[in-house]
């Protein structure tokens, strides 16, 4: 007929009839009311888009709330498609980084407390028992992101993926992750900072003794700080001007945030008079900004 029309519906409809009625006239096998006028037998073509849904809704309570049809998968399948790989290649990056980020957290965390799980006076089959114990705790974001970037290094070599781009990717991913996994550290009651009494404070009760003791919430720090480097790599990651240059910056702004969070905290990893998360944080943030510069 040599006409293009855009058509806007709502509802499932648009799938169990307008898609399934434009199917039937491309392959000539509708036979009512225009198609039938012109005597169409088939041909021609269509593009179904899906639209997103609204980000904000209504709660029970008539509060605007984010709506929760969004996801990670959302985000992961919208930057997959800005950098101009299929979003299955990211499925299969999932498994990658889940086993190596473990890995790499876990084995961290105990090089950096080697006397406390290989001790001299038990048998090496339980020391190595506890050692992959993560049940017990002992996870360091430093190794699992480190871990997590050998997964992307070996996805990338199977899949022939440039390293630097799905960097970029990924690294908007690890601030969410990030921001998400230190509220846990609030629900177990851990990785808090030394006593304040300032505004912005967290108190823990001690039943033992009846007494309410206030803390520095470095999780809630962190997570702020995190949150904050979401927006800021979601704003300019169109205006890149180079693989790699988003998980450079992602490194830096990390880094950097790190490196004073860490110095609240009472909890930290030590290899001498250094906290090993705030040399980490420094180094961090030095090579990021100074490889960014360097383009």
């Amino acid at each position: 007929m040599g006409r293009r029309y855009i058509g806007v519906e709502m509802g499932n409809h648009a799938y169990t009839h307008c898609a399934v009625r434009l199917k039937k006239v491309i392959d000539g096998t509708d036979q009512g009311g225009i198609s039938k006028a012109q005597n169409w037998n088939g041909g021609g073509g269509f593009r179904f888009y899906e639209l997103a849904p609204s980000l904000l809704k209504e709660d029970k309570f008539g509060n605007l709330v984010i709506n929760k049809e969004y996801n990670a998968d959302m985000l992961a399948a919208a930057m997959a498609k800005q950098e101009g790989f299929t979003y299955d290649n990211v499925l299969d990056l999932a498994f990658y980084l889940i086993i190596s980020g473990i890995v790499g957290a876990r084995l961290y965390y105990v090089l950096m407390e080697w006397d406390s799980f290989f001790m001299p006076h038990r048998s090496i089959w339980d020391n190595l028992a506890d050692a992959v114990n993560i049940r017990g705790g002992g996870l360091a974001i430093y190794g699992g992101v480190l871990g997590a970037a050998i997964g992307v290094a070996v996805f990338c070599r199977i899949k022939h993926i440039k390293l630097p781009m799905l960097l970029d990717l990924v690294s908007l991913g690890f601030l969410i992750g990030q921001c998400l996994g230190r509220w846990g550290n609030f629900f177990n009651r851990e990785a808090f900072g030394s006593a304040t009494d300032s505004w912005l404070r967290m108190g823990l009760l001690y039943p033992t003794v009846g007494v309410v003791f206030y803390y520095h919430p470095t999780f809630l720090y962190e997570s702020l700080w995190n949150i904050a480097g979401f927006i800021l790599i979601a704003c300019i990651y169109r205006k890149k001007k180079f693989n790699g240059q988003m998980a450079l910056t992602y490194f830096a702004w990390y880094g950097f945030g790190r490196m004073f969070i860490e110095g609240l905290r009472t909890d930290s990893l030590y290899v001498g008079p250094f906290r090993i998360s705030q040399v980490v944080g420094a180094l961090c943030f030095i090579a990021g900004m100074g490889l960014m510069i360097a383009g």
